[in-house]
């Protein structure tokens, strides 16, 4: 049985990768490596089921008609691209106007501990702390703020989230926009 205190190191598993990688919502440059969650369109004109999006999965693939499962995860889009084109080609002829376009950032974590929902919680590329803890339908009674423990891979971080809401709270209404 853990204490509280090891639950709660655990209670934000991952989300490192919504504070380590500043993720954004928005398509990036051809050289930004994609990952889990991110959302792929892929166009070959005439080709019905092709025309659409494709989400990368949480063990970073997609499921191509006719091609089956794609690794994709981990690499830029140009190079997802011409992989997929590689593959396509095998069954599809003209392939002059295929294009692959990243259509939204997004991020699969997974938020453990002292959460109502623990699990696996889809949210926007840009999306914070607090977001991911209200997609985990949020904190459970006994939750040390202070003590959040953020993870990817083998990069650790404890995270004070109860002094970030308290700085966020203190400037509300208090920020001032300059142009």
């Amino acid at each position: 049985m853990l204490t509280r205190l090891e639950t709660l190191i655990i209670c934000v598993l991952f989300i490192a990768g919504l504070l380590l990688t500043g993720g954004s919502s928005h398509a990036r440059s051809a050289d930004t490596e994609l990952g889990p969650g991110d959302v792929l369109y892929i166009s070959l004109p005439g080709e019905e089921t092709l025309n659409r999006t494709f989400k990368i999965d949480r063990l970073g693939r997609i499921e191509l008609p006719e091609v089956g499962e794609v690794e994709v995860s981990g690499r830029p889009l140009g190079e997802i691209e011409v992989g997929l084109r590689r593959s396509l080609s095998t069954v599809f002829r003209d392939m002059d106007q295929f294009e692959v376009t990243l259509k939204e950032r997004r991020k699969l974590i997974t938020v453990l501990g002292y959460v109502n929902e623990p699990g696996m919680v889809d949210l926007p590329g840009d999306a914070s702390v607090q977001e991911a803890i209200t997609a985990a339908g949020g904190l459970v009674p006994g939750a040390q703020l202070d003590r959040l423990q953020l993870r990817r891979g083998s990069d650790r971080q404890v995270f004070d989230f109860k002094k970030y809401l308290c700085l966020t709270s203190a400037f509300v209404g208090q920020i001032e926009v300059y142009l």
